[in-house]
């Protein structure tokens, strides 16, 4: 997942399957008008980046089916 993904401020549903690997990039937090954040049995591994916490209009968090480790803290 391109590290540009971050200037896409205005995108308020993301939803990737099957297409990228490694870990989810900290880029996504900066999407804080993310309301659909759908990345399940994408192929990502690794931590969940801290920066998820920044998304606080996000109605729908999906990040089943990957090999993520941590915890997504969403207040």
């Amino acid at each position: 997942m391109p590290s540009a993904l971050g200037n896409l401020s205005n995108l308020e549903s993301l939803e990737i399957s099957s297409w990228f690997s490694g870990p989810i990039p900290y880029a996504v937090g900066l999407l804080k008008k993310l309301t659909s954040l759908r990345i399940g049995a994408s192929g990502f591994s690794g931590s969940i980046p801290n920066s998820i916490s920044n998304l606080t209009c996000l109605i729908v968090l999906d990040l089943s089916l990957n090999d993520l480790n941590g915890k997504a803290i969403i207040c």
